[in-house]
């Protein structure tokens, strides 16, 4: 969980690492949808960077925004 992890680049390397793992995808399928929720572009400065330039809270309320959003419209 995004939420419990400490906002440090090995920490969120380690968590995206993770996140790849558990869900089977390439890194191309999670940074760049990721990095378009947090900086508005799928390209950009690495993805640990923004979250820490963006901080925890926002990390997290952004990412929530984006989830709600794609449950409101595959309903």
């Amino acid at each position: 969980n995004i939420e419990n992890i400490e906002f440090k680049e090995q920490k969120i390397n380690e968590f995206l690492d993770g996140l790849k793992e558990k869900l089977g995808l390439s890194g191309k399928k999670i940074y760049h949808p990721l990095r378009v929720a947090l900086f508005g572009s799928k390209s950009g400065p690495e993805l640990w960077k923004i979250f820490i330039l963006l901080g925890k809270e926002e990390v997290v309320q952004r990412i929530k925004f984006v989830l709600e959003q794609i449950k409101k419209t595959s309903n």
